[in-house]
């Protein structure tokens, strides 16, 4: 949460894509908490005025070329709806793509600012209004669900079914972070009912058995 910690993860991500036959789209998270000593405004300062322009000169020098996408944890308590606009329409001016934590654990608003903004994507979901979602279909965003993580917090579902028959377009993803982590994609897909999930959590066959890129194979499963 600190400019050298995020520049070194970003490059990190950068460096990585040059050993993988897959292709990576990186996100610059810098607003993913508020740290111990300082508050909400600072650390939107700090992203916001010395972070961002730092990956717009990296950019610019041809580093970082896989750093495609801008998030923010735009929650109560730590980057609110306010902090959370300026943070993502610095990156959006910057040429980052905004996919961002909104409605996880609290109603505030999240969803309908991210419409308003053109993000490409938000995430979690678990507490949108009827407004958010129509808000979210209206501008095409996409709801990235993450099951295994409302179900490892103990959180209420999201509204999946509701923002399918509202017309938004609805992924699932991993969320694949120390805090709540699956080893299993198909964990969440390849069950009728999510009551299956109880006998056999992580338990079945993966769903990919090759990755194809460009016509070529670039991985297959072991057998």
């Amino acid at each position: 949460l600190n400019t050298e910690s995020e520049l070194k993860m970003l490059n990190v991500i950068d460096m990585a894509s040059g050993y993988l036959p897959v292709e990576l789209s990186g996100t610059f998270c810098g607003g993913h908490a508020v740290p111990k000593g300082t508050t909400e405004h600072d650390q939107t300062n700090l992203i916001v005025n010395e972070m961002i322009p730092l990956i717009i000169n990296e950019k610019n020098e041809g580093r970082l070329q896989t750093i495609e996408n801008i998030d923010v944890f735009c929650e109560k308590g730590n980057f609110e709806v306010d902090s959370s606009r300026t943070i993502l329409e610095a990156g959006k001016k910057a040429g980052l793509a905004i996919n961002f934590h909104a409605e996880e654990l609290n109603q505030i608003g999240g969803a309908e600012m991210g419409a308003e903004i053109g993000a490409r994507a938000m995430s979690h979901l678990e507490k949108v209004s009827d407004n958010g979602i129509r808000a979210m279909q209206k501008s095409g965003t996409v709801a990235v669900l993450l099951p295994t993580t409302a179900y490892m917090l103990r959180l209420f579902p999201p509204p999946a079914r509701k923002m399918i028959d509202s017309g938004v377009i609805v992924a699932l993803g991993s969320d694949f972070n120390p805090n709540a982590y699956c080893y299993s994609m198909p964990m969440f897909t390849d069950a009728p009912r999510w009551e299956h999930i109880i006998y056999q959590f992580g338990g079945h066959n993966a769903l990919i058995k090759h990755v194809v890129k460009n016509g070529n194979v670039v991985y297959s499963k072991q057998t």
